[in-house]
């Protein structure tokens, strides 16, 4: 019979380990979620149709899987191995593991199975490595079928030669597979240990000792160093033996260097010479040799030892950093296209006729574009004014949502939205013509959704979860991809926060692939209850497809071209409406029982006397947060933790049922509650996905709905800073905390009409030094070198909090950082006077200066806090 298949995952907690059976099982299911590069052969072999192919291919496509999971991942403390012949029986042994729950013994998930299933054995394998398996014992176990034996045995930390389970007939090759996903302890994906000079190194200043080993060098012999110490770094993080180092001219992948490795790797490079690095720098530059090459370009021949790229001093004159702590908003402002180049590349003369009258620069439609309309009209338009202004051929390619992928004419498609094998199936059709795949697409599934009133699930089948895969496709692309995300919109609806979240999405694609630009691109129409017409569309997206470094969101409207600006906020002045917390109020806290939401919990029970607090979380508080929450019910506070998942709109109407049934009402919401999956794009799943909208953005909708008619005096959400920054493997993440900060916008914008109550604010959270997202000293040197950001305490997040809610900005920030540093990320502009969007003008970015040790902080914080002081005196607080 068919020899069956050991497949092993191993990571470094168990439920890091959980999530990668999960993204596992996804992957045996449906093929096409194996990254591009390969994925060709992995889905061909899953889905062999041929006559008699079937089963061959269906074994050796599992031979590959299970030889590329033994031999191409590192094996970690937390391991899970199980044997299938095929397919089906894999994915069935995984469902058995997975119901189990996490909490299961592992020995319960390994007694026998049950029916049709193989066990899943899991467990921890010991620090110290087993003695090593003698030569030719793992080929006598496979002889006599004792493959359970084999599965058992690496589990519990024997270290097999996996060559020889393979009979000299098998030819097992590498092949796409998923990786384990990053820890989910860091928020910015380092791996520089504590020992490392990064972590006593002040202001996390590159390597002056490397750096200066390269400028004592003649030139000809820099790049033999460089490519020697990298092959240490790399032979390092791949556990080489001490003395093998990995073949300079091999290819990363070859070589097993992983994404998330490929991460670290760059994260080291950058630590040591101060080199910006970006997520797929390993791709761009393949080899070793080649790394290096690239690197010594960057340096430069003639940059001073311990000096950076940007001038920064290095480890031994690097000034100390120069800390605000400033509270800032977002800004829609007027912001004119930039100049044409005044220099054009003469060559590019000949596609000149598209500019005159389609906007942008030279020739942005010379390379074609995929329009994704519902209904053909915006592709239509292209195309007619395309072959109006140019002889040229130039592709303009219909997709629309279907439901089953199909070529319907010429340039003309349609695909499953969310599927991600059709996108994979678009490309390579695209590919296969005799123009290939144009370099701009349009995304206008969402164009108009607004006014039918769809439910949820059909704006996000239309918007992010046929985006994300599409995204993740043109990621492995090689060349540049402009993709713009269209919302039209009416002009008294203003854009739908879930388009504007693109932009956050965008902000963390650049990490990942500076090549490929995700923009959110907001049109409105002329008219108050009327969409803009198709040629309108078409003009604001050849605008900004002539911008050279566009922003990640744009709106057209009646005041022009507007662009997201970070501000200061100045002292509040006129009339201002109270706080909207009071005594006694009954305050619903989403997340209730993580770091964020206990420690604002207890806050509102400080100053808040007598108030009710309903704590909402998925699961049943631990040991320690038990005790948290009898802290907070000693203030005097009534507190109830209730269970429930904010992401389902039944458990958020039982949930509210509940707390107006006991407490006659609500008064104020703080919505806390979200979850990371962290994963580059290449790794990342619809279920990882799903998972990190459901409680951040699905929370917040479902909340807002079914409470639009209670009194609430605010509800108060929070983001991150990531959706401003962006931050390489959370792009969903940086999706659901911009669509937070939108949503707070126009949820101001439905109180002002009267269709909602209660102030909205979004709270924009760097990571913390006490709660929420907290990293550990390696980590936070490497934001302090990338960003300037330091963490921010529980006292200046408290006042955040207090001060949000007399501001009336809806986009609420704060901050601690080197804002000369911070500035090359995120520059925060000065404090201007609130006028119409049209009359604001750019402004420089803010003076750096150092806040005082003693006294008060800053005049901004004056003014707020004697706001804040008086109105809590005249509430007799």
């Amino acid at each position: 019979g068919r020899r069956p298949r050991i497949l092993v995952l191993s990571a470094d907690d168990e439920a890091a380990l959980r999530r990668y059976a999960v993204r596992l099982r996804a992957f045996l299911a449906d093929g096409a979620n194996a990254p591009q590069d390969g994925a060709d052969a992995f889905e061909d072999g899953m889905n062999a149709s041929d006559e008699g192919a079937g089963d061959a291919g269906d074994a050796g496509t599992l031979l590959d899987l299970a030889y590329t999971l033994q031999c191409g991942r590192s094996a970690l403390s937390h391991r899970l191995a199980f044997t299938a012949g095929d397919r089906d029986e894999a994915v069935r042994a995984l469902d058995a593991h997975l119901d189990a729950g996490p909490d299961a013994r592992p020995d319960a998930r390994a007694e026998g199975g049950t029916a049709g299933r193989k066990p899943v054995h899991t467990g921890v394998a010991p620090r110290r490595p087993l003695p090593a398996a003698a030569p030719g014992e793992l080929a006598d176990l496979a002889r006599r079928g004792e493959w359970d034996t084999i599965a058992r045995a690496w589990v519990e930390g024997t270290s097999w030669a996996w060559q020889e389970l393979y009979t000299a007939d098998e030819s097992p090759r590498r092949t796409p597979a998923p990786l384990y996903p990053f820890g989910r302890a860091r928020y910015w994906l380092d791996d520089v240990g504590p020992d490392t000079p990064a972590a006593g190194r002040s202001g996390g200043g590159p390597d002056a000792g490397l750096r200066a080993a390269l400028a004592a060098l003649p030139e000809s012999e820099r790049h033999s160093f460089l490519v020697q110490r990298l092959r240490a770094e790399l032979g390092e993080l791949l556990q080489y033996p001490p003395d093998v180092l990995p073949d300079p001219d091999r290819g990363f992948v070859e070589l097993g260097l992983e994404s998330v490795f490929a991460v670290r790797l760059g994260t080291r490079i950058e630590e040591e010479l101060g080199v910006p690095m970006y997520a797929t720098v390993t791709f761009d530059h393949p080899t070793v040799t080649e790394l290096a090459r690239h690197l010594l370009e960057e340096i430069g021949p003639d940059t001073p030892a311990g000096a950076g790229p940007s001038g920064h001093a290095g480890a031994a004159g690097i000034p100390e950093p120069r800390f605000e702590e400033v509270f800032y908003e977002g800004t829609w402002e007027a912001a004119p296209l930039p100049d044409p180049d005044p220099n054009p590349d003469p060559e590019s003369e000949s596609e000149s006729v598209l500019e005159s009258d389609l906007a942008g620069g030279p020739g942005v439609w010379s390379s074609g574009a995929v329009v994704l309309d519902t209904d053909g009209t915006l592709a239509g338009e292209l195309a007619r004014r395309v072959r109006d202004l140019t002889p040229d051929d130039i592709p303009v390619v219909l997709v629309r949502p279907g439901k089953e992928y199909e070529r319907t004419g010429d340039d003309h498609y349609t695909v499953r939205p969310g599927h991600e094998q059709d996108f994979a199936r678009l490309l390579k059709d695209l590919e296969a013509g005799p123009t290939g795949v144009p370099g701009v697409f349009v995304h206008c599934w969402a164009r108009g959704t607004g006014t039918a009133d769809p439910d949820l699930d059909a704006l996000l089948d239309a918007g992010v979860r046929s985006v994300f895969p599409l995204v993740r496709q043109l990621a492995a692309r090689p060349g540049p991809v402009r993709l713009l995300v269209v919302d039209a919109h009416c002009a008294d609806e203003g854009p739908h926060p879930l388009a504007e979240a693109f932009g956050g999405l965008d902000r963390c694609v650049r990490h990942e692939n500076p090549r490929l630009v995700c923009q959110s691109l907001a049109v409105a129409g002329e008219t108050a209850d009327a969409g803009p017409g198709a040629a309108r569309v078409i003009e604001a997206c050849g605008a900004e497809l002539g911008v050279v470094d566009p922003p990640s969101e744009v709106r057209y409207g009646p005041h022009g071209r507007l662009v997201r600006r970070m501000r200061r906020l100045s002292p509040p002045t006129g009339e201002r409406q109270p706080p909207a917390w009071a005594p006694g109020g009954t305050f619903l806290v989403t997340g209730g029982i993580g770091a964020l939401g206990l420690a604002f919990a207890g806050h509102l029970a400080r100053h808040a006397p007598r108030c009710s607090l309903v704590l909402v979380g998925r699961s049943a508080p631990d040991a320690e947060q038990r005790k948290a929450v009898d802290l907070i019910a000693e203030t005097g506070a009534t507190v109830e933790h209730v269970v429930a998942d904010v992401g389902r709109e039944d458990d958020v109407h039982r949930l509210l049922e509940h707390v107006r049934s006991r407490y006659g009402g609500l008064d104020g919401i703080v919505h806390a509650a979200g979850r990371i999956q962290d994963a580059l794009l290449s790794n990342k799943t619809p279920h990882d996905v799903d998972e990190v909208l459901s409680g951040k953005l699905a929370g917040a909708v479902h909340l807002d709905a079914l409470t639009r008619d209670d009194p609430l005096r605010f509800f108060v959400s929070f983001s991150s800073l990531t959706s401003l920054t962006g931050n390489a493997g959370q792009s969903d993440y940086g999706y659901a905390s911009a669509f937070l900060t939108a949503f707070a916008r126009r949820r101001e914008e439905l109180r002002a009409r009267g269709e909602r109550n209660g102030r909205s604010v979004t709270l924009i959270w760097p990571y913390m030094r006490d709660g929420g997202m907290r990293v550990d000293a390696a980590t936070e040197g490497y934001l302090l070198r990338r960003h300037g950001l330091a963490p921010v305490d529980t006292d200046l997040a408290a006042e955040a909090f207090d001060l949000s809610l007399v501001t009336g900005a809806p986009e609420f920030g704060v901050l601690r950082a080197d804002l000369g540093k911070l500035a090359r990320t995120l520059p925060i502009l000065d404090a201007r006077e609130h006028t119409a969007p049209a009359a604001r003008e750019r402004a420089a970015p803010a003076a750096t200066r150092r806040a005082p040790e003693d006294g008060p902080r800053n005049e901004l914080r004056d003014g707020l806090r004697d706001a804040l002081a008086e109105e809590l005196k005249e509430l007799g607080l």
